[in-house]
């Protein structure tokens, strides 16, 4: 995944509650990404919603979790083909340098 550097200023309390974040851009991605996600299913949800009955509306709900849910666990599954492939890469050079050795 391609990254991008950026710069911002944040509030006192915010800056203090980062100091104890171990991995700040990380977190950054994440509260993003989350927040992300909630606006996007709240568009859903208001689309389908207002012409919809509650029966109706509580199903339109249960599929919309369970594809924001498939989504996550498609890419869990890449990120676990990603760190796989480092592992073995790893091992693969561990063997190679004791060969050598």
């Amino acid at each position: 995944m391609s990254k991008k550097r950026v710069t911002i200023t944040v509030p006192e309390d915010v800056a203090e509650r980062l100091e104890g974040q171990e991995n700040v851009s990380a977190f950054f991605a994440d509260a993003v990404r989350r927040a992300d996600r909630r606006t996007r299913l709240e568009q859903i949800r208001l689309k389908a919603e207002p012409q919809a009955d509650t029966a109706t509306r509580e199903v339109v709900r249960r599929r919309v979790r369970l594809q924001m849910a498939e989504a996550d666990a498609r890419r869990a599954d890449r990120m676990a083909a990603a760190a796989q492939a480092a592992s073995d890469a790893a091992h693969a050079k561990v063997e190679q340098l004791r060969d050598a050795a």
